[in-house]
């Protein structure tokens, strides 16, 4: 098989696996239907994913990046040494904690998934990302109006009695579901798609706020507000003067400024977006930085900040959230990060979203034309991983 159609294979593997892993659940027959078998599919197809890379001529591709490559390998040896150092049992620190399972395997799976996609050289290759997220989103959908007129046919526990999707979180779907938000308005926008394709994502777009006020999440809010307005920005610039742009980048900046504050119980909009989550979440981000800082060069280990969080939270926190309460992740990614592994994991992280963004960035500098993967990708990304600094999609 030549190069170009091993890559392309190994985009429509990797659009699969997006696909996949966000649909694949168990019910009925184990205890963690959601979590656990998505871990599973992630490390199947993750590993197959960079199995394609080195056992064909895309291993060739991949030396351009030895910065990703170096930063990766690092994070892994520093996720080893927290792992092997950590008092936690081995195991938990392998698989992660029960309902995260955000331990040792998962994060180095997900690697595997970032080093294969370096070797995607041409760009009509990622469409199958695309394609991917779509797919998933319209499973998610469907399932979520189905769940609101008919009821749930999955026989899960759902405390929450709220939209779960194939996530069993109504957070997490919520969130999700703002991303399929961004991805239907730019099949909208794009007049490359063939009408029946943006007629559809057209329909898309008040069902998916329907259901995305449904989940009651506020993360689905932001991160549709947040997307779209990226969306609008790569279209307007592509169809208008620069007068116009500088109108909305000001009007979207100025709002951005007013919903932030609105979220930390300031100005006119904090009765309708602070939630009183926000003030828990801040205690939980509190507790794992004071852990990252209380173990800087190992950290307690993948997944194991639950066991930590009593010992590390503030005074403030046994008022609210309460004496009681037990966590087992900061709901927040960089934070959690820390915790796990201290400041090295935590630089490397930063390396690699550093890479990413600026990479991101460099591109839509360069792309001045409305692209419908391109505004997707600018979209998903940064809400996918910035965002979880102000609302915790994690």
């Amino acid at each position: 098989m030549s190069a170009a159609l091993t890559e392309k294979f190994l985009a429509k593997l990797l659009g699969f696996t997006g696909a996949f892993t966000t649909i694949f659940l168990i019910s009925g027959s184990v205890t963690d239907p959601v979590n656990t078998p998505k871990m599973v599919a992630i490390g199947v197809l993750g590993t197959s994913a960079i199995a394609v890379v080195f056992f064909t001529k895309l291993r060739v591709h991949i030396l351009q990046y030895r910065f990703v490559l170096l930063i990766s390998l690092l994070f892994i040896i520093f996720m080893c040494i927290s792992s092997v150092s950590s008092t936690a049992p081995f195991t938990q620190v392998l698989y992660g904690s029960y309902g995260r399972n955000n331990g040792l395997l998962t994060y180095s799976f997900l690697i595997f998934l970032l080093i294969a996609s370096l070797t995607i050289q041409n760009v009509n290759n990622f469409k199958y990302i695309v394609l991917g997220l779509v797919a998933a989103g319209l499973v998610n959908i469907i399932y979520c109006l189905w769940v609101v007129i008919f009821g749930d046919f999955i026989s899960w526990d759902n405390p929450y009695k709220r939209i779960l999707g194939t996530l069993g979180n109504p957070n997490f779907i919520g969130a999700f579901l703002g991303i399929i938000f961004t991805t239907g308005l730019a099949v909208v926008l794009d007049k490359n798609i063939a009408k029946p394709f943006r007629f559809v994502a057209l329909a898309t777009l008040p069902i998916s706020t329907f259901e995305i006020l449904e989940s009651n999440a506020i993360q689905g809010r932001v991160v549709a507000a947040f997307g779209s307005v990226i969306v609008l920005f790569l279209f307007i610039r592509s169809k208008f003067n620069i007068a116009v742009l500088a109108g909305f980048s000001i009007f979207s900046i100025t709002a951005g400024i007013l919903a932030l504050a609105g979220a930390l119980q300031m100005g006119p909009l904090s009765d309708y977006i602070y939630k009183t989550s926000v003030s828990l979440r801040g205690q939980y981000w509190l507790a794992g930085w004071n852990t990252g800082m209380e173990n800087p060069f190992t950290g307690v280990g993948m997944d194991t900040f639950g066991d930590w969080y009593r010992r590390m939270r503030d005074a403030h926190a046994l008022e609210l959230p309460g004496v009681n309460t037990v966590v087992n992740a900061a709901h927040n990614v960089p934070i959690d990060i820390f915790a796990f592994g201290g400041w090295p994991l935590f630089i490397a992280y930063l390396a690699l979203m550093g890479w990413a963004g600026i990479s991101l960035l460099k591109t839509i500098a360069r792309k001045r034309d409305f692209d419908l993967i391109l505004a997707v990708l600018a979209s998903s990304w940064p809400v996918t991983n910035s965002s979880p600094l102000l609302v915790s999609i994690k």
